[in-house]
């Protein structure tokens, strides 16, 4: 017991303790994963798609992509994380990724230039209709033109001419 001598010393015992106490604390720093997240699953095109990036690098570059298949590339963009390792980056879910589909899934791939780690989520833009309504002149008006264009707009910015429906 000569060789443990020296543990005995509460001197000895509570620097350790301290010392074991404060790496513990960086440790979910060092190890926190990287990971990329969209704030919805679901959009309609126009929405605005928020992707957040967290345990990067800090101050470093992240790559981001969107692909509607594995080789169908639609989107890259590059952005510098935050002293957190953070970012945030929106981008308009767009009519031409669906590519004539009513609705489509798409994966945001990410790589952090610092390490080269990967990580990715998944989304979909669905395209359905809005139910159409009819639009009729207001009691006691009259239409001059015999047939006349009327335009309905929905809150998603969906034009309909109503003489074609």
């Amino acid at each position: 017991m000569r060789g443990c001598k020296g543990l005995k010393s509460p001197k000895l015992i509570s620097t350790a303790v301290l010392v074991i106490f404060i790496l513990a604390s960086m440790t979910p720093l060092a190890l926190a994963a990287f990971s990329v997240s969209t704030d919805r699953a679901y959009y309609k095109p126009g929405d605005s798609v928020i992707i957040s990036i967290t345990g990067a690098t800090p101050n470093d570059v992240v790559t981001l992509q969107i692909n509607s298949t594995p080789t169908n590339i639609l989107w890259v963009y590059e952005v510098t994380t935050d002293s957190s390792g953070s970012a945030n980056v929106t981008v308009i879910a767009s009519w031409e990724w669906l590519a004539g589909k009513p609705d489509e899934n798409f994966t945001v791939y990410a790589k952090d230039q610092g390490t080269q780690a990967l990580a990715l989520t998944t989304f979909v833009i669905d395209a359905q209709r809005p139910a159409v309504f009819i639009a009729y002149p207001l009691p006691g008006s009259y239409i001059n033109n015999p047939r006349p264009t009327m335009v309905a707009t929905y809150s998603d910015n969906i034009g309909v001419d109503v003489n074609r429906v």
